[in-house]
């Protein structure tokens, strides 16, 4: 096989790579032309990124910062919504859980998505729990009978759930 930049033989320790390039510098020179220059839409510092990619920000951090400026609520590292108010960011769930009913979570109490969907903030989608120990019954429950018209994650998750199980039962 014959490198794609330069046409030299592709040695035999890289041809398990698809074997395309010679060397770590063909890589880098062949992925180099598909990059493009852009500027952070928070901070205005520019960064370097692939074409293909949709990246709007130079890190993490300008993200979370640009939504927490902009609004009231941003999507959290963890995948949860949070949500502002008296200038205090909350747990969407939790915070909309207290609202509906009238008084504030203790820190035992937990609220649970139903359809396993963290951003799915629906009230019927909410579920409270009063401590770790009914969560986890209720998680061991789930998991013992496979799930029926479930989105593919959920059942992804049973079948990996039952494979643990299974081997500390063994």
């Amino acid at each position: 096989m014959k490198c794609i930049i330069c046409s030299k033989e592709v040695p035999k320790q890289y041809e398990w790579r698809a074997g395309k390039f010679c060397g770590r510098k063909c890589y880098l020179e062949y992925h180099k032309a598909k990059k493009e220059v852009r500027q952070c839409l928070y901070c205005l510092k520019e960064f370097e990124v692939f074409t293909r990619n949709k990246k709007q920000f130079c890190s993490l951090k300008c993200r979370y910062e640009k939504a927490k400026k902009n609004g009231s609520r941003y999507l959290g590292v963890n995948g949860y919504w949070y949500i502002k108010d008296n200038g205090k960011y909350y747990l969407e769930h939790r915070f909309l859980l207290e609202k509906h009913l009238k008084r504030r979570l203790e820190k035992n109490e937990y609220c649970h998505h139903i359809n396993g969907v963290k951003t799915d903030n629906r009230m019927e989608n909410l579920r409270l729990f009063n401590g770790n120990s009914s969560h986890s019954k209720y998680h061991s429950q789930q998991y013992s009978v496979m799930p029926i018209n479930k989105p593919k994650a959920i059942v992804k998750r049973w079948e990996t759930r039952r494979k643990m199980v299974n081997k500390r039962v063994l």
